[in-house]
């Protein structure tokens, strides 16, 4: 890790812009997580990666999270439940639950949503249904 004139330079020794990372970026999972409430609530934190599974069907199993730390904050979310009922769901109800989705997701194993705070909501960026 370098710094040169305020910039941050990872496998660099002369960063161009604010962080420069020469390499592969790897998020490790920050928590593995059951839902196993009708709604289950989750304290993102300072978390980026984390995995959750459950013992119902994802409509049994709202999942709420709480408000990012920073704008800007980046959230993956995996879902990992087996059996091809069990899973989790994601609902596109800022209202309710600061989630502000392309839709509600119904996430089963292997699924993964990427999600950035806002300020107000987390917005969907990406969503793999595999």
């Amino acid at each position: 890790q370098f710094y040169v004139n305020g910039k941050a330079g990872f496998g660099t020794v002369a960063p161009q812009t604010q962080v420069e990372i020469n390499g592969a970026i790897a998020f490790t999972e920050d928590a593995t997580l059951t839902a196993n409430a009708a709604t289950f609530n989750v304290t993102v934190g300072n978390r980026t990666y984390f995995r959750i599974n459950s013992n119902a069907t994802p409509a049994s199993r709202i999942i709420s999270l709480s408000n990012g730390l920073k704008t800007g904050q980046m959230l993956i979310i995996e879902c990992t439940a087996t059996g091809g009922v069990n899973g989790i769901r994601l609902a596109d109800t800022p209202a309710t639950y600061n989630t502000n989705l392309a839709t509600f997701h119904d996430m089963y194993e292997n699924d993964v949503i990427t999600l950035l705070w806002n300020g107000t909501d987390w917005i969907e960026v990406s969503y793999s249904n595999n």
